[in-house]
């Protein structure tokens, strides 16, 4: 997960954290203090530029891996992390495994606290998986204020404006308790071209979070008896999608999980165009019949995107619509969701934010990802949304709107092995309680969902530059966490 985690910054549409184990209240060890040197190197690596990122991959990271990643990954993903955090202070660092520790640090830009997982070869004891990730729940993260809701809101609209004038972000920002919106802000341009400011109402890509519609349809069509969670895709898919072969060993369960072996297709064939030949689900074919399992399905836990691909191909193949119709109607619509689709890149639509990515070599710093974004959306992410929508849509899970209690239990698992349920994220406990969502994650894209099991409350940021949510998400955590 080290190259996952580090594309995620930099080119990837997203990464998912590593599991806390059930050890993740023992303190660190005296007798290990070379464990807590490699915390101690990576936050050097985002204090320190220059040599500080090479320092680390070269001293710390285990040689297979680092020389597995292309040219520059470790200097892009620090410099962004520098970019977005300022400074980073190490304040604690635990040991939560035989082979992974957790360090906790708190970021310049906001005096926000953050958490990075480093997990470790356990011959070498080097680190092979690094993942920035929310502020564990140890006594050095609790807060020393304690705010109530209209404080928090207040705050959070300063903290936004904050970061947009810092260029840190640049998007739609969220927050309600339950049923009431407590603060909806936004700022930054959706499209630098013609200086067009972002508003609450401006369209912004989702990356990864549709992955959320494609579970929730699923999920409706088991409810309505017309699809079995547990029988193989093969039931429902032609030997067109996938060889029989292969579609007879992987279940519908297991492309929600990510447990199918699946691997991604958005591959080197995909970029190679032209994207525009790619705009219903059938166009993605060829892209993935070639691929098998990278392990027995079921047995393990890899995020794909292949997977939930497929897992839209059986919505369409079940439902007679097609999978952009079939969330529309039957998703969108219950829940109020006027704004939101999977919109052509070169149509017209009013109040469309455009994505930037950002490349410090070229004279304009930020770069359009138009040209290398997926052309009108896909079951796996790519679709468009205002921040409103989205909470109308978290709002309609939680009010038994769209599938029963039982089937979101399903979705949203209070044990999670791997921190993914199905279609969902699954955090542990943080200093700000449990959560649960979804991100998303490419060039120009930065976005988050976080429904939080303890107070009811809703995030939902937007933002179309890259790593524009993190830093925001992790400042309003923080804020909520001194909420009680």
């Amino acid at each position: 997960m080290l190259k996952n985690s580090i594309l995620a910054g930099v080119t990837a549409l997203g990464s998912l954290l590593v599991s806390l184990s059930a050890h993740a209240d023992k303190p660190f060890p005296a007798q290990r203090p070379h464990l807590e040197a490699h915390a101690r190197a990576y936050v050097a690596a985002v204090n320190e530029g220059g040599t500080g990122p090479d320092a680390f991959r070269r001293r710390h990271v285990l040689p297979a891996v680092a020389d597995a990643l292309p040219p520059g990954v470790f200097d892009q993903f620090f410099a962004q992390q520098r970019r977005v955090h300022g400074r980073l202070e190490l304040i604690e660092t635990r040991i939560i495994g035989p082979d992974a520790l957790v360090g906790l640090m708190r970021d310049q830009a906001f005096g926000a606290l953050h958490g990075v997982t480093l997990t470790l070869d356990p011959e070498t004891g080097l680190v092979r998986e690094f993942d920035p990730r929310p502020a564990p729940d140890w006594p050095s993260a609790r807060p020393q204020e304690s705010l109530d809701a209209a404080a928090l809101g207040q705050r959070v609209r300063r903290l936004t404006e904050q970061a947009c004038d810092a260029g840190i972000f640049s998007g739609a920002v969220l927050v309600a308790k339950g049923g009431t919106v407590l603060v909806e802000v936004a700022c930054g341009l959706a499209n630098r071209r013609y200086d067009v400011a972002l508003t609450p109402e401006s369209k912004i890509n989702l990356g990864s979070m549709d992955k959320m519609f494609t579970a929730v349809a699923v999920m409706q069509l088991v409810e309505a008896g017309k699809l079995r969670l547990d029988s193989p895709i093969s039931d429902y898919l032609d030997d067109s999608w996938l060889p029989t072969s292969v579609a007879q060993r992987i279940t519908v369960r297991q492309l929600l999980t990510h447990t199918s072996g699946l691997g991604s297709f958005l591959g080197a064939d995909y970029r190679a165009g032209p994207v525009t030949s790619f705009k219903q689900l059938t166009d993605y074919k060829r892209l993935v019949h070639g691929e098998t399992p990278a392990f027995e399905p079921g047995s393990q836990f890899q995020y794909s995107e292949t997977g939930m691909l497929l897992a839209g191909a059986i919505v369409e193949a079940i439902s007679g619509d097609t999978y952009f119709d079939y969330v529309g109607r039957h998703i969108f619509g219950p829940s109020g969701m006027t704004d939101t689709g999977s919109f052509p890149l070169d149509a017209p639509v009013p109040g469309l934010a455009v994505g930037y990515a950002w490349t410090p070599e070229t004279p304009w710093a930020w770069t359009e990802n138009t040209l290398r974004y997926i052309y009108s959306g896909s079951p796996a992410g790519g679709g468009f949304s205002t921040v409103g929508d989205i909470y109308k849509f978290a709002r309609a899970l939680e009010t038994g709107e769209l599938v029963s209690p039982a089937s979101l239990n399903l979705l949203m698992p209070s044990e999670a092995p791997n921190e993914y349920g199905a279609g969902f994220m699954i955090s542990p406990n943080s200093h700000a309680g449990r959560i649960v969502g979804h991100e998303g994650f490419y060039r120009g894209v930065s976005s988050q969902l976080e429904l939080y099991r303890r107070g009811g409350w809703i995030v939902v940021i937007l933002g179309n530059q890259d790593w524009a949510a993190p830093p925001v998400g992790d400042a309003v955590r923080t804020l909520i966490a001194a909420t009680g």
